[in-house]
């Protein structure tokens, strides 16, 4: 497949979007999956959108029952002008959810 390249000036190919959406998948795919028990599932979903929207409206419409997702991590001005998707899905959630720090995260106090 391959990385696939962004637009150029405002220029959107025809196949960008089904391009992406392929390219995400497979990348999504090629992570390990963890089962806890035997009755558990895992879902991966690829959408566009507003990231925080899309992950509360997909669990709401397929009733899932925890989500799950890293962090970034990122304190202070960083995280005022990045903003925090995993913050607004546990604020805005219809279910638990459990967010996980990158490998190499290290706590600074504020």
């Amino acid at each position: 497949a391959g990385i696939v390249s962004p637009p150029i000036a405002g220029y959107i190919p025809p196949d960008y979007h089904e391009q992406r959406q392929q390219f995400t998948t497979e990348e999504l795919s090629a992570y390990p999956v963890c089962i806890v028990n035997h009755n558990g599932s895992v879902v991966r979903n690829v959408t566009e959108g507003a990231p925080f929207i899309e992950i509360i409206r997909y669990a709401k419409e397929n009733n899932i029952n925890l989500i799950v997702m890293g962090t970034h991590g990122y304190t202070g001005v960083k995280h005022l002008i990045v903003g925090s998707v995993a913050e607004n899905v546990v604020r805005k959630a219809p279910c638990p959810v459990l967010t996980v720090h990158p490998e190499n995260y290290v706590f600074e106090m504020p």
